[in-house]
């Protein structure tokens, strides 16, 4: 696997946190010999951009850096991740873990709400709705403890977090990458919660060699809620990688 080169994208956050978003996965790829690029997603974004502007004007910065054999993200990140594809000559596997392929009026509605809360200058509240959506809905009488990457803070009255909550997270409200991705031909995987309060399993995109997996007692971050899942994961995209049976 040596030389194999990994994209992730990142999340909906007010402030980069350096990676933190996809540390399980990073290590189990990079554990595996593969390079992992770490993305800010909204490094780039701009008013009025859809998901497949934002992923096209990606596509534009880092065309030229050479061969991708994976294309991963996070949340926002994962849908970008698989627009992203779309535009690559030659298809790869798609890891989207909690990233939708569609949206629907739940989740644009929850959404909205915490991104209207940071267009009104309401920026902690919008992060401590944003963070009580991240977890997982109730406990399922489990009493396994739950691991989760530490919440993401900004300054209450930080302009440019406020902007990057609210054009992020609104840019998920109205998504359909269904016709973008309806003839790819590798395998997207989406990786869900079952507890998820925003995207869930109808949520994935639906492609020809789609597959949609689960985390059982997951919120919006179940590698990080449920890391022990991971490694099958890791472990078929890999073979993927290596057998690349769609080409």
């Amino acid at each position: 696997m040596s030389g194999r080169k990994a994209i992730a994208f990142g999340p909906v956050q007010p402030t980069w946190d350096e990676g933190a978003f996809f540390a399980p996965v990073t290590e189990r790829l990079r554990s595996r010999g593969i390079t992992v690029q770490l993305i800010d997603t909204l490094a780039l974004i701009d008013t009025s951009m859809t998901v497949q502007d934002l992923a096209a004007r990606w596509f534009t910065r880092l065309g030229h850096t050479g061969r991708v054999d994976l294309l991963c993200g996070n949340a926002l990140g994962g849908a970008v991740a698989q627009a992203y594809a779309a535009h690559l000559d030659v298809p790869v596997p798609v890891l989207s873990v909690s990233g939708p392929g569609q949206s629907d009026p739940v989740l644009a509605e929850r959404l909205g709400e915490i991104a209207d809360l940071a267009d009104r200058g309401r920026l902690d509240a919008a992060l401590a709705l944003l963070q009580r959506r991240i977890a997982p809905r109730g406990s399922r009488g489990s009493d396994r403890p739950r691991t989760t990457v530490p919440a993401v803070s900004a300054e209450s009255d930080d302009p440019i977090a406020a902007r990057r909550i609210t054009l992020g997270l609104r840019m998920l409200c109205d998504l359909d990458l269904s016709g973008l991705l309806s003839d790819y031909a590798a395998p997207i995987t989406t990786v869900v919660g079952s507890d998820s309060q925003l995207v869930t399993e109808q949520h994935a995109s639906t492609t020809p060699q789609s597959q949609t997996i689960i985390f059982e007692g997951a919120g919006m971050r179940p590698h990080h809620d449920r890391p022990e899942l991971l490694d099958s994961v890791v472990t078929t995209l890999i073979k993927e990688m290596e057998t690349a049976p769609w080409k």
